[in-house]
């Protein structure tokens, strides 16, 4: 699960409930968390897109150092849970990786 969070504008009772939803949902299906998918990103307006809210190319490198040792563990823990072979997409994955 990749939690968000929501711009200030919204007021601290709306974005603390939906901030803190994401670590409630993670724990009720016992799923990893990453906390905030944007952590470095936003609110710099280097790795922004002009409309301050999506990320831009620039931003993709650290989205994938934020993401990364979550998915990791879990593509580890599929593949010592399964039987079968590693699909193209950890293969993929694994490649993007290591290089």
């Amino acid at each position: 699960l990749v939690g968000m969070r929501l711009p200030p504008n919204y007021g601290p009772l709306y974005t603390d409930r939906f901030h803190a939803i994401y670590g409630e949902l993670a724990e009720q299906f016992d799923v990893p968390l990453v906390p905030f998918l944007l952590e470095g990103v936003g609110g710099d307006d280097r790795l922004m897109q002009s409309d301050g809210i999506h990320a831009a190319a620039q931003a993709q490198e650290r989205l994938l150092e934020n993401v990364w040792p979550t998915l990791a563990g879990q593509l580890r823990e599929m593949r010592s849970d399964s039987t079968s072979h590693i699909s193209p997409l950890e293969s993929r994955i694994s490649y993007l990786a290591s290089a």
